[in-house]
């Protein structure tokens, strides 16, 4: 019994018992674009990565001081070839939803998709903004 060829065959058996047992094979994929948020003193900024997602596949909605982003996916590659094992690609719905401080001027929040990036900015209200106090 050639041992290499043994354990080859069991890791090959491992990553497709992960792979059709895991939640992520079922027919209605989801997966939670990674994000980012940093405060530049004048606004919130959310950066959530998207690649191959359109700006039409995107739902973003305010309320009850609650962001939500939502969308689709349809980064899928289909793949032919009889040596292939394992094509991980992030396709399929997303939702995330970020609680709002009251200090957002939720009315001017402006969303841009740019190379695979949602880039939000949440502006401040002006009495949540930073002020600079003169001593006299």
């Amino acid at each position: 019994m050639n041992l290499s060829l043994y354990t080859q065959n069991k890791w090959l058996d491992t990553v497709f018992d992960d792979f059709f047992n895991s939640p992520a094979a079922s027919e209605n994929r989801t997966w939670n674009p990674a994000s980012d948020i940093h405060d530049n003193g004048k606004s919130y900024v959310v950066e959530m990565e998207m690649p191959g997602v359109k700006k039409e596949d995107v739902k973003i909605e305010v309320r009850n001081n609650v962001l939500s982003i939502e969308g689709t996916s349809n980064n899928e590659k289909k793949v032919d070839r009889k040596d292939y094992y394992l094509s991980e690609r992030s396709y399929g719905t997303f939702r995330r939803s970020f609680n709002l401080s009251d200090a957002v001027n939720a009315e001017s929040i402006n969303a841009e998709l740019k190379d695979g990036v949602l880039t939000l900015e949440l502006p401040k209200r002006e009495e949540a903004k930073p002020k600079q106090i003169n001593v006299k």
